[in-house]
């Protein structure tokens, strides 16, 4: 009869809970690693040190309202940032991600792993 890895690795005993942390931060790494992205976010208009994370794409376009200027729709996108947990990032924070601006919305902490959602708005 095959063994399952979770009875031969022991998640459910004394070191379950540091084993998950540490096997979660090594697939963050591995995840970032895969596409890094080197971004410098500003909180309060001083710029932090550069950090490196994983940027994917949020779900769809949203519509800001139908707020038109100068004939033409604003709208928003948002983005997800993938950081380790020294991971140094605020609601409030800004940064630029080709050629846009974004603004932090929101943290996500898990344990071993960092998510900061984020919007642009253009118009």
């Amino acid at each position: 009869m095959p063994t399952r890895e979770w009875m031969t690795n022991d998640y459910y005993g004394a070191g379950w809970v540091a084993n998950k942390v540490t096997e979660r931060t090594t697939r963050t790494a591995s995840h970032i690693a895969d596409k890094p992205t080197a971004i410098v976010l500003y909180r309060a208009g001083t710029a932090q040190a550069s950090q490196t994370v994983r940027i994917e794409l949020s779900g769809g376009v949203s519509n800001a309202g139908n707020v038109a200027v100068a004939n033409m729709q604003t709208y928003k996108r948002g983005v997800v940032l993938f950081g380790l947990p020294t991971f140094n990032v605020q609601i409030g924070d800004t940064f630029g991600y080709q050629g846009a601006r974004f603004t932090v919305t929101g943290i996500t902490t898990h344990s071993g792993e960092i998510q900061a959602h984020a919007e642009r708005t253009q118009t």
